[in-house]
This record gives structure tokens, C-alpha cells and sequence, in this order.
């Protein structure tokens, strides 16, 4: 039978329709999100997931920030819908009135190391020297504080603590001698000790220490509004952590290509990453989001007068239900 000019264009037409339609059911949901500080032991996990999100029907936008308030800056005004950074973002931000609210873990411990000059061989031979960190009321500053108790170290008796800057002028402090101890993060800390002559003194990460330090974060309008997209988005990066952990080779990759490492960072800087991330996205417990709490009391007079349970930081219906659904083993709420 010969078709009719008008037929082929009735059925020419009819077929891009179906196909539009299709591409319309099929097109993936768009969902902004944020990274608020990240290093090679604190991946941008999101950025690394988009692959597998996409197979969760999810294009993601990573929009890399410097730190934790920004991103959640841009969480409260509405720019991003979902941030990955520092849990301790959600009582600073709920106790001015936000409803930000933790919806999984990805990394609940500290991936950082305290390391001194050569000649200090223990904590012991630290009594009397300087520490540096950052600044003070920064999260070095209660880090090192931690460590140093830790270690039984008076941290406001034993030792002088400095402020000098961020990880390479800390580390510049060290080897001019202006300071004999800091707290360093892979791959700088462990190059220091192989390359320089420093010695590692503690491993945060052995520590017996819950800390949010990396959580999946939102609003809770947003969870409220967008419960199946944010369940998928969970699903989707607990699968691509999970090939991050059993394929070093892809995990190292990733890192070369996003922090511009040579492969011997790139590795130092994985296996510090996978040491601390938790592949079941389990949320901080109560201890670790009272440990944010009273750091922010530090220089916040009214987080001295709230508890965490007072501030609904977290909520973990999403993850309850995929446990249920057998992707995550039924368990404690923050395993190492």
C-alpha cells in the first residue's frame, strides 16, 4: 500500500510526539545541592554519585563550597535543596530558627591527625610547647583540645595554643619551629611525617569519637514536600560509596581528578576517606550531636541552654524505610 504524503506526515509526526513523551516520563529530576567543605579525607561524595544518581533518575548540581556555613547559608535562603557538610551547621542554623534537619551520615569520625616536631617523641615531651591551629573558636581549636586531653594533656595548663592559619601555614609553623605541634589532614599529615620528619603523635580517627563531621542535610518543608526524590538520592549515594570502597582504583581516580593529586596523594588521601566513611549512612548519635552542641555553647550563650533533642536535628524515617526495603543492615546509629 503507498502511503499518501499526508499519512507520512500524520505518522512522521505522531512519532516525534511518542518519543517526546518518552523523553518527558524518562527525563531525570533536578535537584541542586551543596558541598561545604571537602578535602581529600572528606570527598565531595555527591560530586562522585552523580553517575549513580542518574540511574536513580537524579541529575545532581554539586555547587563546591569553601565551608559548612556557607553551604548552609545557601540552604536556608533556598538556593540548594540538600547540602552535604558538618551536622554541627544544624544547631547553629535551628537555634536562630531554622528547620535544617540531618537525613543520613556519611562520615561520623574524624579523619585527622595530631603530628609534632622530630625531636617530640611523645605527649609527654609537648608540656611547655606551642600547638597551632587555625584560629581560635575553630573547629582545630576544639579538635586539638580534644586530642590533647586525650593524650593527658591539660590543653590550657600543658601547652601554649596559637593561631597561625590554615594546614600549610600550620605546617610552615612547624618546620620554622614557631610551633611544635598542630592538627594536619591526609595526604599533608602522613607526606609530613614520610617526607619532612614529623611525628604522628594521635590518629583522631582511632579515637573512641563520634563526630558529624560530613551529613546529608535539608529543610524539613523540603522533606516534607520531596520524600520519594530525597529517599532515591539516599539510595543512590549509599550505592556509589559503596563501589567508592570496593574499587580503590576508581576511588583514586576520582581523588587525582578532583583535588589534582599525584597518585601517591591520591591513595594516601582514599585510604584516609574509606577509614572514616560509613557506606550504611548511618546518622550521628546523641553523643556526637551533643559534642556540636557544646562547641557551638563555646561562643553561642543560648546553645548553653538548649539540648539536642530540644533542636530536632535529625530524622531518619528515609533511612528506617530502606532499611526495612534491605538496603542497609538493620543496626546501631553510628557503627565505625
Amino acid at each position: 500500500m503507498k502511503l499518501t504524503r499526508a499519512t507520512m506526515i500524520l505518522i512522521t509526526t505522531a512519532a516525534g510526539l511518542l518519543f517526546s513523551a518518552a523523553v518527558h516520563v524518562y527525563s531525570a529530576d533536578r535537584v541542586r545541592v551543596a558541598t561545604g567543605g571537602f578535602s581529600p579525607s572528606v570527598p565531595p561524595y555527591f560530586t562522585y554519585a552523580k553517575s549513580a544518581l542518574l540511574k536513580q533518575d537524579i541529575e545532581v548540581e554539586d555547587v563546591m563550597m569553601s565551608s559548612g556555613s556557607l553551604s548552609a547559608q545557601a540552604l536556608a535562603s533556598g538556593q540548594v535543596k540538600v547540602v552535604l557538610t558538618t551536622g554541627a551547621v544544624v544547631p547553629q542554623f535551628n537555634l536562630s530558627g531554622g528547620d535544617m534537619v540531618i537525613i543520613a551520615g556519611t562520615i561520623n569520625r574524624l579523619p585527622y591527625q595530631i603530628v609534632a616536631r622530630g625531636e617530640i617523641k611523645s605527649a609527654a615531651l609537648l608540656k611547655g610547647k606551642r600547638v597551632a591551629i587555625s584560629r581560635f573558636g575553630s573547629s582545630s581549636e576544639w579538635l586539638v583540645r580534644y586530642g590533647l586531653a586525650k593524650m593527658g594533656l591539660d590543653p590550657d595548663k600543658d601547652v601554649v595554643i596559637i593561631q597561625t592559619g590554615q594546614q600549610s601555614a600550620r605546617l610552615a609553623a612547624l618546620q620554622s619551629n614557631a610551633a611544635q605541634a598542630t592538627l594536619l589532614a591526609p595526604p599533608i599529615s602522613t607526606m609530613a611525617v614520610q617526607k619532612l620528619g614529623l611525628v604522628q603523635l594521635a590518629d583522631l580517627a582511632d579515637l573512641d569519637i563520634t563526630y558529624p563531621l560530613q551529613s546529608v542535610i535539608t529543610t524539613r518543608t523540603y522533606l516534607h514536600e520531596s520524600r520519594p526524590l530525597l529517599k532515591r538520592l539516599l539510595h543512590g549515594l549509599a550505592l556509589a560509596i559503596r563501589q567508592y570502597r570496593k574499587q580503590p582504583q576508581v576511588g583514586i581516580e576520582f581523588q587525582i581528578k578532583q583535588f589534582k593529586l599525584s597518585t601517591e596523594e591520591a591513595e594516601i588521601g582514599y585510604r584516609a576517606s574509606i577509614k572514616v566513611t560509613d557506606p550504611d549512612l548511618k546518622l550521628p548519635n546523641a553523643s556526637a550531636l551533643d559534642l556540636t552542641l557544646k562547641e557551638i555553647a563555646g561562643r553561642v550563650d543560648k546553645a548553653k541552654k538548649m539540648t539536642v533533642a530540644e533542636l530536632h536535628l535529625v530524622d531518619d524515617s528515609l533511612r528506617a524505610e530502606l532499611v526495612k526495603e534491605g538496603l542497609f543492615p538493620a543496626a546501631g546509629k553510628v557503627g565505625r
